[in-house]
């Protein structure tokens, strides 16, 4: 009973479709990356880095870029308008590359480590799956502030919890 959903066509084959779609944003910031692998190409990266990545070959200058689209100068000398599908690669390390380059990445993976290295520590048993949580939310979707405040709070709130010690002189 409790795997029928999977057994089902639509549901399956809704899930390959976010897979495949995930695969094609990937690839895409992988292109991104490639070309501005240092410094990244400012904040929403995957936006800005879409049209030189996509339209390469037609692309001969970017106009002007929203959240929902941009247009470009074509190489025929035309203006032209182009949807974004996104302005998020959909994944945590690739989002962060793509805006702030492997320069950036670094030190932000240093104080993300140095968090969950924290939560290990924790006297707290069972905080460890906030982490988890919040770490497989963020390799499939975006960070942002509607969500990420969540975890950290919850995390927050546990290490204020913890009794402490009293500290004299």
């Amino acid at each position: 009973m409790r795997g029928e959903i999977w057994t089902q066509p639509k549901v399956f084959a809704i899930l390959l479709i976010c897979i495949l779609n995930f695969l094609i944003l990937w690839e895409l910031s992988q292109r991104g990356i490639s070309k501005r692998p240092l410094l990244g190409w400012g904040m929403d990266g995957f936006g800005a880095a879409y049209p030189e990545v996509q339209y390469r070959k037609t692309l001969a200058k970017v106009i002007r870029l929203s959240d929902f689209d941009f247009q470009y100068k074509h190489k025929n000398g035309q203006l032209q308008t182009a949807q974004l599908p996104t302005t998020k690669a959909h994944n945590l390390i690739l989002d962060t590359t793509l805006s702030v380059g492997l320069l950036g990445l670094q030190p932000y993976l240093t104080l993300l480590g140095f968090c969950l290295w924290q939560v290990i520590k924790s006297p707290m048993r069972g905080i460890e799956a906030v982490a988890i949580a919040y770490l497989v939310f963020t390799f499939t979707w975006f960070e942002c502030a509607q969500f990420t405040h969540l975890a950290w709070w919850s995390l927050s709130f546990f290490e204020i919890s913890l009794p402490s010690e009293k500290i004299t002189s």
